[in-house]
């Protein structure tokens, strides 16, 4: 079996239709956002990963990761990300089908499993 997690999170978005003063501006704020020191400081505050390798190292060398290791592990599982299967109905088929099996494993002890092979098999019909 190929191991594999999904990234999740959010992001930065600078529109293409914005005007070329905000794109400047939202371009400044994104440089700023990346630089070591407020990348450390999002990640250590939030739990959000790092965006830079300078900021890991720098985490790792202070041992704030050996303090907080839970806030290691979306970083070392960047190794088997994959691409999220977007799809035009991706979120529908999350909220109407595989979300419901989910409770139901957890909320009536069903078979986890077995839930989610009953959703794939609905989401294929979809």
């Amino acid at each position: 079996m190929k191991r594999s997690v999904p990234t999740g999170g959010t992001f930065f978005v600078v529109l293409r239709t914005a005007p070329p003063e905000e794109k400047r501006a939202a371009w400044e704020f994104l440089k700023w956002m990346c630089e070591t020191d407020q990348t450390i400081d999002w990640a250590t505050r939030t739990g959000y990963l790092p965006v830079t390798l300078p900021a890991v190292a720098r985490l790792e060398a202070n041992g704030y990761y050996a303090a907080h290791p839970n806030d290691r592990v979306a970083y070392a599982q960047l190794v088997d990300a994959e691409p999220w299967p977007w799809a035009p109905t991706l979120f529908r088929i999350q909220r109407d089908v595989i979300d419901p099996k989910l409770e139901e494993a957890v909320l009536e002890n069903k078979d986890a499993h077995l839930m989610l092979e009953e959703a794939r098999a609905e989401a294929r019909q979809r």
